[in-house]
């Protein structure tokens, strides 16, 4: 469940990655002072090397700098000191209840399709529900949600609002990639998906929505019958390990009453 994009990237001085990290966030030294409790001074002399930083040092300026778990790895990496996680690992007591706790909120979501994403959207565990519904369309191309979705021969033609949608869901993995500084993953699953026929296209003309619905639903035509669900994502609260800040659950419900009663018959 761990991203492999931190280990190839090219490894970075301590200073050089809060330096990258403040850029990133867009604050001054002296503001991720006041936000991490140190001095400006400290702060100044841990970008330039002339200090190094401590355990509780890394965890402040992480926290005042948001920056995810995963990405916590390296800066303890790159200070000299072992991560978090692995000085703590995971019992395998733990893992199995969390994992069946997730088995169990998306079997209980039948009739419905859900399903648990890693941070790029690729399923990690799906309901039978959602295997039944995404089997509509025959062999996925793509582990991916977003590039099985917007594959033209896979889901796409059944989805009629595909280039409506088409940004928002590439947004999706968009955003998973701008919180990390080096996710050469993430940027290489973006070019498979600007890949796909039409979707860079699609994405550039994104309309603006304006008043109307509040949710963009996926509008599927199927055998005839007009389905429209529309997503809701649910993520492990107070997580400490970055393989699990990076999942997340989404649900798949019906946005109108043609589309439950299809589901429920």
């Amino acid at each position: 469940m761990h991203s492999p994009a931190a280990a190839q990237a090219e490894p970075r001085a301590f200073g050089s990655l809060i330096k990258a990290w403040r850029a990133r966030r867009r604050v001054s030294q002296l503001d991720l002072a006041l936000d991490a409790e140190l001095s400006q001074r400290h702060v100044s002399f841990l970008e330039s090397g002339r200090s190094k930083p401590t355990r509780a040092s890394i965890e402040k300026l992480a926290d005042a700098l948001a920056v995810p778990r995963g990405e916590r790895d390296r800066l303890y990496a790159a200070a000299g000191f072992a991560a978090p996680a692995a000085m703590n690992p995971w019992t395998p007591e733990a893992r199995s209840a969390i994992d069946e706790a997730l088995q169990f909120i998306i079997d209980r979501h039948d009739p419905y399709p859900a399903m648990v994403v890693d941070r790029l959207w690729g399923v990690q565990k799906i309901n039978a529900a959602g295997q039944a519904f995404f089997a509509r369309f025959g062999p996925l191309s793509s582990a991916n949600v977003v590039a099985a979705l917007l594959d033209p021969a896979g889901p796409r033609r059944c989805l009629v609002n595909w280039q409506e949608a088409a940004a928002r869901l590439v947004g999706l993995i968009e955003i998973e990639v701008a919180r990390r500084l080096d996710d050469g993953e993430g940027r290489a699953l973006l070019a498979e998906i600007f890949a796909l026929p039409g979707v860079a296209d699609a994405c550039a003309r994104a309309p603006d929505l304006g008043p109307g619905a509040p949710v963009i639903s996926l509008h599927f035509r199927i055998d005839g019958r007009d389905l429209r669900l529309f997503s809701l994502v649910a993520t492990v609260g107070m997580s400490v390990d970055p393989g699990l800040e990076d999942l997340k659950l989404e649900t798949l419900l019906p946005a109108d009453a043609q589309t439950r009663d299809w589901f429920l018959n």
